[in-house]
């Protein structure tokens, strides 16, 4: 029987409470009765198996048999910061970027920007960011923070390694890229890859980033959507640090 997997804020203590959407869902779809064995995890790399002890009508308290660490939190990172796309293509960018363990998205606000989300579309991609933290068994759940300028941006990221999807402006892929990045860097200060809006960036955003270090790289011979481009960037990254191109 699959162990199901819920998402707390605090795992310190010899017991643990689930409430909220999670007590929710483990109550009214899943049924879990007393005794049922489950996996916590806090969002931050911290994991631990239980048993469910007690139930009330809105929680269920987990008596902590095992702990253990999940995703390093020291290990390599990616962070990408994108335009919005319309419609619901931001959910599936959203969902996908998580599933393939991306650390940080940051939403940008560009020139021409055509979308800028909510307080309402910002909550529920978080819960999209739990949910497939779940799914693929991560213990850190992706930080999404709202639309900031390019600037912004940069001004937040000391450290990284910096990169901008431009098919015009570059022959050379994100993959190849990497490769001339020292291993160590990209561990202890992780990746910023930026992508642009429909349209692109402008010529002055291109040249901020420029000034920043950034180095622009593209995926294909063609232009992408923007939620393609973004979750071609993670599958990329996450291949790299599966294969061990990341200092020890």
């Amino acid at each position: 029987m699959r162990i199901r997997r819920f998402k707390v804020d605090d795992l310190s203590g010899p017991t643990v409470q689930i409430g909220g959407q999670e007590a929710t869902h483990a109550l009214r779809v899943l049924r879990l009765k007393t005794g049922a064995e489950v996996t916590l995890f806090d969002g931050q790399g911290g994991e631990a198996r239980g048993r469910v002890r007690s139930i009330s009508d809105r929680t269920l308290d987990v008596e902590i048999t095992h702990r253990s660490e999940g995703d390093a939190m020291e290990g390599p990172s990616l962070t990408i910061a994108t335009a919005v796309p319309k419609g619901n293509r931001g959910d599936w960018l959203v969902e996908k970027c998580a599933e393939l363990g991306v650390r940080d998205l940051w939403l940008l606000r560009c020139g021409r920007s055509a979308v800028i989300p909510g307080e309402g579309k910002l909550a529920r991609w978080r819960r999209k960011g739990v949910e497939a933290a779940k799914q693929t068994g991560h213990a850190i759940t992706m930080t999404i923070e709202p639309p900031r300028s390019i600037d912004e941006v940069i001004s937040c990221s000391s450290g990284r390694t910096i990169f901008y999807g431009d098919p015009v402006r570059s022959r050379v892929t994100f993959a190849e890229a990497l490769t001339d990045v020292p291993a160590a860097r990209t561990d202890r200060h992780g990746v910023l890859v930026f992508i642009g809006p429909e349209g692109g960036f402008t010529d002055a955003e291109c040249e901020e980033i420029d000034r920043a270090g950034g180095r622009p790289v593209r995926l294909s011979h063609g232009i992408l959507r923007v939620e393609t481009a973004a979750v071609a960037m993670a599958a990329i990254w996450g291949c790299w640090v599966a294969e061990g191109h990341v200092a020890d």
